[in-house]
């Protein structure tokens, strides 16, 4: 019995490892990618084109503190937009 109760723990073990990598995967993906799409646009148009000066898809030449900003402009400015829209509509 203890046998069988050892075999599930290992399973389950395995699969919340699987789980988070997954997790924290997706995670990564949006923030080295998405949130760079989202705030790259942004930030040049605040800026008149000045700020950053990587291209679109240069994001992994960017400095850690640049990709850094570009993506919080990017997770902010949907929330932004959001709360503007709920502000003039809701």
């Amino acid at each position: 019995m203890e046998d069988i109760v050892e075999y599930l723990g290992r399973g389950l073990f395995v699969f919340v490892r699987l789980l988070v990598a997954l997790i924290w995967s997706a995670i990564e993906l949006a923030y080295e990618k998405v949130f760079w799409w989202l705030g790259w646009p942004v930030l040049r148009a605040l800026t008149l084109g000045k700020f950053p000066k990587e291209g679109f898809i240069q994001d992994n030449h960017a400095a850690p503190i640049i990709h850094f900003l570009v993506s919080l402009a990017g997770v902010t400015s949907p929330m932004v937009a959001l709360y503007i829209l709920a502000q003039n509509y809701g």
